[in-house]
């Protein structure tokens, strides 16, 4: 009944400063097209139609409005733009009822773990909308594997922010992290181009010599590797690249996000989780797996477990701070329209490359810590069609 009677107010409130216009001009048409503009805008307010014109305008405008800013920066300012944090929000907070906002450099590398049909690809999709919609490609590169046939980021096949087509088998895969290392070893070569007395250890750094130094500006990028225990219980070599570039990666700008639907602690290595700053634990079939896997304790798990299977519902640990989340959902319609906005007519190509040769012999068992050893043997398992015989055993 208020909403009804402000409108009712807003609506004789025009008629009447049309009216004022009118005759201020001396002129009823002036004064009716007045009266037929301002009751277009209340009407078009009261409908809801103005917010909706935005949701839909929201990723041209934010794209002009970069582009034309960019155009008046001076060198001091695209100085300043390195230093920005690359921000986005993973969900609402359940007990404070607030969004968390946390950016690229404070959550870092980071696990996605959740049984199927819990919102993981929901999450992650979500996660790059952000991304590409707050970033140009010249500031944020993806590279993409999704070995569940492609099928859950196939329509971001043509973005301009990728580096490489997206991987649908392991093996496409392998040359993705192989990519990723030769890459890091690249910007390993840049950073030691500075002079001898000016610190560049890391990306933040790298930019503020950049200018005046005439290097290249480097791209932060994002590694998703969906279902990721494809390739790491397959090809051990692949696994220790893996935890290179989760390890190394993000001081060159590299971040690795892992994701799995397979959340068991066979197919999760120690050695690869220890090396994540965050991670996104969702709905777990077995209930002591919470401890198991990421260590989230009793009074925290048993709650969100009881509550059952919610869609989007994930137990987060950002950067060590441990909460309760819902994960933000971008309704269909507007990450259409943003893949159209920010894609090619074509995919990226894959460049040619020569394989990486394996630091070590992936099969030789001496001197393999127990979580190698235990990957050995779960590889092996694979390449089984049956239960292995007491002989084989």
């Amino acid at each position: 009944t208020t909403d009804t009677t402000n409108y009712d107010t807003a609506y004789a409130l025009a008629i009447l400063l049309a009216a004022v216009y009118g005759w201020q001009n001396q002129s009823t048409l002036l004064g009716g097209i007045a009266a037929v503009l301002m009751l277009g805008a209340i009407y078009g307010h009261s409908q809801g139609f103005w917010a909706q014109l935005w949701q839909m305008t929201q990723p041209y405008v934010k794209e002009l409005v970069t582009a034309v800013s960019r155009l008046f920066q001076k060198s001091d300012d695209v100085a300043e733009m390195a230093d920005e944090p690359y921000q986005f929000s993973p969900g609402k907070e359940i007990e404070s009822n607030q969004f968390i906002v946390t950016d690229l450099q404070e959550v870092g590398s980071f696990g996605v773990y959740a049984i199927t049909r819990t919102g993981k690809s929901t999450f992650l999709k979500s996660f790059v909308y952000q991304l590409i919609t707050q970033n140009s490609p010249a500031e944020l590169q993806l590279v993409i594997s999704d070995l569940k046939d492609g099928l859950d980021f196939r329509t971001f096949r043509f973005l301009k922010h990728l580096s490489l087509p997206i991987a649908q088998t392991t093996k496409e895969s392998e040359l993705q992290i192989n990519w990723l290392l030769r890459e890091k070893e690249r910007r390993s070569e840049l950073f030691k181009a500075a002079p001898k007395f000016e610190p560049c250890s890391n990306l933040a750094e790298y930019h503020e010599l950049n200018l005046s130094l005439g290097l290249p500006r480097l791209p932060v990028i994002v590694a998703i590797f969906d279902e990721f225990q494809n390739v790491t219980l397959e090809n051990e070599t692949a696994l220790n690249w893996l935890v290179k570039l989760a390890k190394e990666g993000q001081g060159f700008g590299i971040y690795v996000v892992c994701s799995t639907q397979l959340p068991m602690v066979e197919a999760l290595p120690t050695k690869l989780k220890s090396q994540f700053t965050s991670w996104f634990c969702g709905y777990l079939a077995n209930p002591s797996d919470y401890y198991k896997i990421v260590q989230i304790p009793k009074d925290m798990w048993e709650p969100f477990h009881n509550a059952g299977k919610i869609k989007g519902r994930f137990i987060a640990n950002v950067a060590g701070e441990m909460m309760t989340i819902q994960s933000i959902y971008i309704q269909a319609g507007e990450l259409k329209r943003a893949l159209r906005f920010y894609s090619n007519d074509h995919e990226p190509p894959m460049p040619e490359m020569e394989p990486v040769k394996p630091e070590q012999d992936s099969y030789t068992w001496d001197g393999k810590s127990n979580d190698e050893k235990r990957a050995m043997i779960i590889k092996w398992l694979t390449t089984l069609k049956n239960a292995p015989s007491a002989e084989q055993a």
